[in-house]
This record gives structure tokens, sequence and C-alpha cells, in this order.
């Protein structure tokens, strides 16, 4: 049963990231306030951390197979890191009920980054 569910992440691992990139532009343009209760909204950079965190690890998956794995991860995380600021000034920019924050871009690149350093640590101990 594990060996079905590794191959069927394998082959659908670019897919997965390819929806999780969309899924995180959809809720960054996305009226918060009436989708998440107040309560939690103070907890948005912990939310961007773990969106960030999971893109990058879907990314870095779809990716590790490859032959030249090591720019690859290179670029996935300059990427990534790329992504998540241009979506924030896109936030200002597009919006009217959303603002660009500098905290946010520095939770994005947080996540970005635990999840690169727990990939090397996962790859290392050959979980992957």
């Amino acid at each position: 049963m594990l060996k079905l569910i590794k191959k069927l992440l394998d082959f659908n691992a670019l897919f997965i990231a390819i929806v999780i990139t969309i899924f995180i532009a959809v809720l960054s343009f996305a009226k918060i306030d009436r989708v998440i209760p107040q309560q939690f909204l103070s907890e948005d950079k912990l939310f961007h951390l773990i969106a960030y965190f999971f893109l990058t690890i879907s990314w870095l998956h779809a990716y590790h197979k490859n032959k030249l794995f090591i720019n690859n991860t290179r670029s996935v995380i300059i990427c990534c890191l790329i992504y998540g600021t241009v979506i924030e000034l896109l936030q200002g920019l597009l919006t009217s009920y959303r603002t660009p924050s500098y905290l946010d871009i520095l939770a994005n690149s947080i996540g970005v980054v635990i999840a690169y350093l727990g990939f090397c640590f996962f790859k290392k101990k050959q979980f992957f």
C-alpha cells in the first residue's frame, strides 16, 4: 500500500505543486475576512509560513529525482521566494482590500527556508 501511495505521489508531484501554487494565489487575492473568522486573522503570519512551507516542499518533491537536482533546488528556492514577494506586492496593486506587508514576505521566506532544511534532512535520511 505504501509503495502504491509513493508511486502516485511521484507521478502526480508536479500536478500537486501546480495546484498548491494556484491555491496560494487564489487565497492571496480573496477577501479573507468574510471566509475566516476574525480570531484567526491574528495568526496570519503562521498561515503564510505554512503555505510557503508546503509550496516549497511540493516543488522540491516534484524535482528531486531530476539529474540536475542541485540546480533545480536553487531554482525552486529562488522561485518560491520571488513568488511570495510578487504576490505580496500585487496584493497592494491589484486589490483595495489587501495590503502588502514586509512581515508577510518574511514569514513566506521563513517557510521556504524551513521547507528546504527539512527536505535536505529527510533526503539525507533516505525517506524520499
